[in-house]
């Protein structure tokens, strides 16, 4: 059963997720100005740009955490602020980069959660919710730690168990804010390569904020680049990296070589 339930992961994917005229702001100050984003469906995206850029608002704004001033939002084709959210919940997948939860929840506590969005009135699990739970154990490698409390992880374990949450809302789409932020370089590559799989074995659309340039080139299908609140440009890395507009934006000169088939960045001032 399990081994047929999760080869259902790798059907087309179908969730579409875009804006249009998109304005945010706090009180008098313009955090995004006039963003315009379709998310391509089964690839990787990141979302770049220097600090202050407005990358984490614009996820929230995505995610409909928050709503925009100006602008609109679509989730196949309907308003993202006319549906539910719960209904968003099955769709939409959101990762923050801090996360808040009682030390006393286990990993299993955790990916409990995950699966309100699919949950009735009276919250029992069903046969279908067991395969889901028994799946993100194991494309997480957290099935060992499942009754361990969330304080006795590591920073690199820790942040699997919140992703092993958010798959068990069961979405098409995930959004991830700095995944591996806070981890060594070692567990960064291991979060990088499990989402990766995600993309390629599974076919979930994955838009991520990635505050390393050459971590984003060298994973992403796709990059979007904000500067100021303004969504600069966008287009695939070898675009990018061509006509120059990552040096424009960052303001730095970069020379860019080609090793084991992965673009490698050099930055100076």
């Amino acid at each position: 059963m399990l081994a047929q339930f999760t080869q259902n992961h790798g059907q087309p994917n179908s969730t579409t997720l875009s804006c249009s005229n998109l304005s945010f702001k706090i009180k008098d100050q313009l955090i995004l100005n006039n963003i315009n984003l379709n998310i391509p469906s089964g690839k990787i995206s990141a979302l770049i740009g220097p600090n202050g850029s407005g990358k984490s608002t614009l996820l929230k704004l995505l995610t409909g955490l928050i709503t925009p001033d100006q602008g609109q939002i679509h989730l196949n084709q309907s308003e993202l602020h006319s549906i539910k959210r719960k209904e968003i919940a099955k769709h939409i997948a959101f990762l923050p980069q801090r996360s808040a939860i009682p030390d006393q929840f286990t990993v299993i506590d955790l990916i409990l959660a995950g699966r309100y969005p699919h949950q009735g009135l009276f919250k029992r699990l069903q046969t279908k919710d067991e395969h889901i739970i028994n799946w993100v154990l194991d494309v997480t490698d957290m099935a060992t730690y499942r009754k361990r409390h969330l304080h006795q992880l590591s920073g690199g374990q820790q942040q699997r168990a919140w992703l092993a949450m958010i798959l068990a809302q069961e979405t098409s789409l995930i959004l991830l804010d700095e995944p591996t932020t806070y981890l060594d370089i070692k567990h960064q590559l291991q979060m990088i390569e499990l989402i990766k799989n995600l993309n390629i074995k599974h076919n979930k659309t994955i838009l991520w904020v990635l505050h390393d340039l050459n971590q984003a080139i060298q994973n992403s299908d796709y990059l979007f680049v904000l500067k100021n609140g303004q969504l600069t440009t966008q287009g695939t890395p070898k675009q990018l990296i061509t006509d120059n507009k990552l040096a424009e934006t960052f303001e730095i000169t970069i020379d860019s070589a080609y090793y084991q088939q992965q673009h490698i960045l050099v930055f100076s001032k």
